[in-house]
């Protein structure tokens, strides 16, 4: 993720943030952190819930020091629908978590329902 990607992204979650404190009817209850953490797992992401605004930009910081970006090229180039699994594996000195999505889906962007590019 880009740097201006991550200041966008965090404007929006205090935005977010900001509007739950006034609205409790947001999403944020227990069954909207129960579908926000069951998403982020299937998409190899974390969910944060600060305890104000003010602790995100922590947060966000600290992933970002924390990051790094992996490239991928399948030797199965075929784009036939087919679902592929991923599994990233990471040893050093001290012990490191990695979060990735569990695979993807080998689509072409038409079959995706998108116009190639």
């Amino acid at each position: 993720m880009q740097r201006g990607a991550r200041a966008g992204a965090a404007r929006r979650s205090r935005r977010c943030l900001a509007q739950r404190d006034a609205d409790r009817t947001s999403g944020f209850d227990d069954a909207g952190r129960r579908e926000l953490d069951a998403l982020t797992r299937h998409t190899g992401g974390v969910a944060y819930y600060p305890a104000a605004p003010d602790a995100l930009d922590a947060a966000v910081a600290e992933l970002a020091r924390q990051q790094y970006t992996i490239a991928y090229a399948p030797t199965n180039q075929a784009l036939d629908g087919t679902y592929r699994r991923i599994r990233v594996e990471a040893r050093g000195a001290e012990p490191l978590v990695v979060r990735t999505r569990a695979g993807y889906v080998a689509a072409s962007a038409t079959q995706q329902g998108r116009s190639p590019r």
